[in-house]
């Protein structure tokens, strides 16, 4: 009677903790996903606690872009297909695009993928080729390249976006080993956002209507306290901080009449004193009160979605917040470049 007995609870326990897991993965994978919004996420995740993989998160679940010599930098969706940007370190780094994870190699000289886009069947991957001693800033359109940037300095195409069949992109000039001059460029003409005094880069545009929005870190100088997160809007710079509250600004999305920034704050200069933030309309918000720090955004339907990293007591991790409710994306050392959302 008492095997019997013991037998009963043994069975009710693993009962119960079956529902409760069963449960637990439901609530986080409902948190990740919704049966209307398909998310995506790159980054890279360590391996066996040596190499750090691209990954490719899709509503939480992982899939393997190849092996650690890669780097995934930015996704987009268009239709069923899901593209992304990155490159390929060897003795000589060169840039590299996935379609639905099949590899392509954008260009037979060293160079770099840091953002793509893709409109009306156009893929357009903004980044950097090297010639001639210099990486010159580089757009490709599917495939063939334009050189945005002239031969006599290095210069580098951060972010693109198309809109209204023109083409925007951002980047910096690089006047010596301190010294930056932000750029946009409109089907490849170029603008100057900054003088020659400022330390940082231009990392993010986006386009609504008429209006083009840019966010990236100005520096006057090198001390990483002096960081001010900056947005242009038609040009014209906005400072989100000041040079008293350090910060950094890396991605930004219109939504309607709202203009959404992240990046991160500077507590200090210490690995666990950066602070994940959001801006909406110039409203700082934090993410995070454990070390963190907030690399893309992407608003729908009302819901703001932001990927980054946070380290809780161990590793830095992925890391998705969903109107500021944080999920996990992996255990192991990872971390994040880029989101993309789309109904189903």
């Amino acid at each position: 009677m008492k095997s019997k007995i013991y037998f009963s609870i043994r069975f009710i326990k693993y009962f119960l903790f079956t529902i409760i897991l069963t449960f637990s993965f439901l609530i986080l994978s409902s948190c990740i996903s919704n049966d209307n919004y398909d998310v995506y996420v790159v980054g890279k995740e360590q391996v066996y606690s040596i190499d750090n993989d691209p990954i490719l998160w899709k509503n939480g679940s992982s899939q393997h872009l190849g092996n650690a010599l890669l780097t995934a930098t930015s996704v987009f969706v268009s239709g069923e297909d899901v593209y992304v940007s990155g490159y390929h370190w060897s003795k000589e780094r060169f840039a590299v695009f996935w379609k639905n994870g099949v590899i392509q190699r954008l260009s037979d000289r060293s160079s770099l993928a840091y953002c793509i886009f893709v409109l009306d069947g156009d893929v357009y991957i903004a980044g950097a080729e090297y010639i001639e001693g210099y990486h010159i800033a580089t757009l490709w359109k599917n495939g063939i390249p334009q050189h945005l940037g002239d031969r006599s300095k290095n210069t580098f195409a951060n972010s693109v976006f198309v809109s209204n069949k023109d083409v925007y992109v951002v980047g910096d000039e690089h006047i010596d080993d301190t010294k930056r001059v932000f750029v946009l460029w409109k089907n490849g003409i170029e603008q100057r956002l900054s003088d020659e005094n400022i330390y940082g880069s231009v990392q993010s545009v986006f386009v609504s209507g008429k209006d083009v929005y840019i966010v990236g870190t100005e520096r006057i100088g090198e001390p990483l306290l002096d960081a001010v997160a900056t947005l242009w809007k038609n040009g014209i710079p906005q400072r989100l901080t000041s040079k008293n509250n350090p910060t950094g600004a890396y991605s930004v999305f219109i939504s309607g009449i709202d203009v959404y920034v992240v990046g991160v704050e500077f507590i200090n200069t210490s690995s666990e004193g950066r602070r994940a933030i959001l801006w909406k309309n110039g409203s700082p918000q934090r993410l995070s009160n454990n070390s963190s720090i907030a690399s893309s955004i992407f608003v729908l339907d009302e819901d703001i979605y932001i990927s980054g990293i946070e380290r809780i007591g161990g590793p830095y991790v992925a890391t998705l917040w969903k109107n500021g409710v944080p999920q996990h994306l992996s255990n192991e050392y990872s971390l994040t470049n880029s989101i993309f959302v789309k109904r189903k």
